[in-house]
């Protein structure tokens, strides 16, 4: 398990200057943030405060609330952009 992190920073940036690419190729395998991403439901994904860190996964990633919080709020904002994207590519909207 990787503890490889992308900040909310990098998320924004990359969706500045890519706003028609999918964000999921950004979280390293293995990592927290990849796991979130690929598994986490949109419910799951409200819930990114430090308080609500489940002990579980802070022991089993080996990472602070802190930490947990700041994957969580990246990868939340990775999904809704990419879900939009899928959205725009279906010719159902626009960025």
């Amino acid at each position: 398990m990787s503890k490889a992190t992308v900040s909310l920073t990098d998320v924004e940036r990359f969706i500045k200057q890519h706003p028609d690419e999918d964000t999921g190729d950004m979280f390293a395998v293995g990592s927290f943030a990849k796991s979130v991403y690929m598994n986490a439901t949109t419910a799951h994904l409200r819930k990114c405060e430090p308080n609500d860190a489940p002990k579980a996964e802070l022991t089993k990633w080996g990472l602070t609330a802190d930490e947990w919080s700041a994957q969580m709020k990246a990868v939340a904002r990775a999904r809704a952009h990419d879900a939009k994207l899928d959205v725009v590519q279906r010719g159902a909207g626009r960025v």
